[in-house]
């Protein structure tokens, strides 16, 4: 496929506000990756595929799940989306 057209990093994590598809309201994550092609032949425009580290050992993987990155996400009353905190 060749490199990615945009690669948005945050190897460290960090404060993330999440956008309403995601829930909205703000969480910490673990370090993750959003990497962009605007075409891959055979596959379609605006491919955005992601990945996480959920260790902080560099070792990141891919993800369908948006919340995989969400480091408060099992800690109770932490990080809460905007549904949640209601």
């Amino acid at each position: 496929w060749g490199p990615a057209d945009e690669v948005e990093s945050h190897p460290t994590g960090g404060t993330y506000d999440r956008p309403m598809e995601e829930g909205g309201g703000s969480t910490s994550t673990y370090p993750w990756e959003t990497w962009r092609w605007r075409y891959l032949e055979g596959i379609g425009e605006n491919i955005i595929l992601e990945f996480v580290d959920p260790s902080g050992s560099g070792e990141y993987h891919l993800t369908m799940d948006p919340s995989e990155k969400d480091a408060l996400l099992h800690v109770p009353g932490a990080g809460l989306s905007l549904m949640e905190s209601m």
